[in-house]
């Protein structure tokens, strides 16, 4: 998931090197096949026609029930509120909305008009499978979000997103851009698309997490919590949120089921210097994760206390009030950071964004870590062997593989 997301940002920068070096920049949207459409001439077989849904988020943009008087954009990325973009189906708004069904997306609708970004990699697959509906824009050879919106929308206009699924950092940019215009970027704390999203919507994965064991991972939990403790007291703060998912797994010894690609619990974990509070559904923590982490009577400060997934965004405001300083991750070149939402629940005074210090406890490999890893490439070697010699045995000699 981290590999990808390298991956999508160097095209990006790629990209914009190049166009930056080729002149001025394409402002206008990319071609798109098959639109507008023609009669007796069929769409792509991938096409899907949201151009319902569409019509149902330009309703809900102009009430003014959650968000104020109506907004005329609505942003929608493609992560969820811990910043992956390898989300649960449940979270797949993205692709709800415009059907593209890759990553490294974002779409902005209006009253008049419905507009993506994607990168050069996923260009051919999104023009595929979006409707005519949509305006089709490439990171890096057209404008950017915030030059589209600076050029679309007057002063006074509003932009609304979703406070749980931006970055802090995203937020603060695209709120300073859309600001050198008067164009206000609003907080939306009730998701649009959740409010259409009705029928049919995939439930979250129902299997539980497990234990990770020390055969594995070479350290337990407690030890790497105490180590945790001593970074951000160093660093000079008396807490801090965790909200990236591999870190959590890493951080605990414990794996799950409900992010596709990756092994991890969806939860939040708060830090402090004598608690551990854990923010997930408990119905997903069997019997062993619950005797792993000794949640029952927690009152030490090497047990976890249990809490319903949503009740992050009332305890965070609450637990904030006693700590003198608490670290919200800031964007690394591996992740996101918190949300703005997670963000913004604590005081301005005693919040302070820095890189997670789990990130790079996680790059120190132990012992028992390396060895995991010198067996697991040894099956890797091994499986691409295997898809080697079937090719060789399968694929004619005169045969062209381009992919």
């Amino acid at each position: 998931m981290k590999m990808k997301r390298i991956c999508i940002l160097l095209i990006y920068f790629w990209t914009s090197m190049v166009h930056s070096q080729n002149g001025d920049s394409n402002e206008k949207p990319m071609g798109r096949k098959l639109c507008p459409p023609m009669e007796n001439v069929p769409q792509p077989i991938n096409r899907v026609n949201t151009s319902a849904i569409i019509r149902e988020l330009r309703l809900e943009m102009k009430k003014n029930a959650f968000h104020g008087p109506p907004i005329d954009a609505y942003i929608v990325p493609d992560t969820d509120e811990h910043q992956n973009e390898d989300v649960a189906d449940h979270d797949k708004r993205l692709k709800y909305l415009s059907g593209f069904s890759g990553t490294g997306g974002v779409a902005v609708v209006t009253q008049t008009k419905a507009v993506f970004w994607t990168v050069w990699m996923y260009y051919k697959q999104a023009d595929e499978e979006l409707s005519c509906d949509w305006q089709l824009f490439v990171y890096g050879d057209s404008k950017r979000l915030d030059e589209w919106l600076l050029d679309e929308f007057k002063p006074n206009s509003r932009v609304g997103a979703d406070l749980k699924l931006i970055s802090n950092g995203d937020w603060e940019f695209l709120y300073r851009a859309l600001a050198n215009g008067s164009i206000i970027l609003v907080p939306i704390n009730n998701n649009l698309i959740d409010l259409i999203w009705v029928d049919n919507r995939p439930s979250y994965p129902t299997r539980e997490a497990y234990v990770w064991p020390l055969e594995y991972a070479g350290k337990k939990w407690q030890d790497k919590l105490d180590a945790t403790r001593e970074k951000f007291q160093v660093m000079g703060f008396d807490a801090m949120v965790v909200t990236a998912l591999d870190e959590i797994a890493w951080l605990l010894n414990i794996r799950g089921h409900d992010i596709p690609y990756g092994p991890f619990l969806k939860s939040y974990v708060i830090i402090s210097k004598d608690q551990l509070h854990l923010y997930t559904n408990p119905a997903k923590l069997s019997p062993d994760v619950h005797k792993h982490l000794h949640t029952a009577n927690c009152f030490s400060a090497h047990c976890a206390r249990v809490h319903d997934y949503e009740a992050i965004w009332t305890d965070l405001r609450t637990f904030s009030q006693v700590w003198r300083k608490v670290l919200v991750p800031s964007a690394t070149e591996y992740n996101n950071g918190a949300s703005r939402c997670i963000y913004i629940l604590i005081n301005a005074e005693k919040r302070k964004q820095a890189p997670s210090p789990i990130m790079y406890m996680m790059a120190e490999k132990n012992s028992v870590e390396k060895e995991g890893m010198r067996l697991s490439h040894i099956r890797d070697s091994a499986a691409m062997c295997n898809i080697l010699a079937k090719l060789n045995e399968q694929v004619p000699t005169d045969f062209l593989i381009t992919k």
